[in-house]
């Protein structure tokens, strides 16, 4: 995982952005510990996996045992009219183990799955955003650069603090 970027951060509530993945289920049931109020947040965009991703993670929701973890938030949006041909839509030619980095990307995805999730936190005073991410992650949306500029484009936006923290 990323080192976290933690700076003057309200523990009170939290947004966590959940795939149903080791990483996110890992960073929930941490911030369950760390915050008062923890709202799960999954974007659903249709993409080939979802499905499979939220069966799981309706399982780990129903087992974690945290009175401030609150209910699923699924937040819809679309990427089949810009992503059209790429293989998250079609299922041909999907990247296996032996494929570069390169292969497996998804343009814009930090910025799709965090512009729905820090309107939600706008209209909803919910002041920061977990993201989990791979410590590697080769993408230009994954850099701790790209986070902290669009923690401020956000923050001015929506004329209200949000913070993002990436683990």
């Amino acid at each position: 995982m990323m080192e976290p970027n933690k700076s003057k951060i309200d523990n009170n509530s939290v947004c966590v952005l959940v795939s149903g993945g080791l990483d996110s289920s890992v960073l929930l049931a941490k911030l369950a510990d760390e915050f008062q109020s923890i709202y799960p947040v999954y974007i659903k965009s249709n993409l080939l996996w979802e499905d499979c991703e939220l069966y799981w993670l309706s399982k780990f929701l129903s087992a974690i045992k945290s009175r401030g973890i609150k209910s699923l938030k699924i937040i819809n949006t679309t990427v089949n009219d810009i992503y059209q041909e790429h293989w998250s839509i079609t299922g041909i030619n999907v990247p296996d183990k032996n494929t570069m980095d390169s292969a497996v990307n998804l343009p814009g995805r930090n910025i799709i799955l965090l512009s729905k999730t820090a309107v939600f936190c706008g209209i909803n005073k919910i002041p920061v955003i977990a993201i989990a991410g791979l410590k590697g992650n080769p993408f230009p949306d994954s850099s701790c650069e790209f986070f902290n500029l669009i923690q401020q484009g956000f923050s001015l936006g929506l004329d209200f603090r949000l913070s993002i923290i990436t683990y």
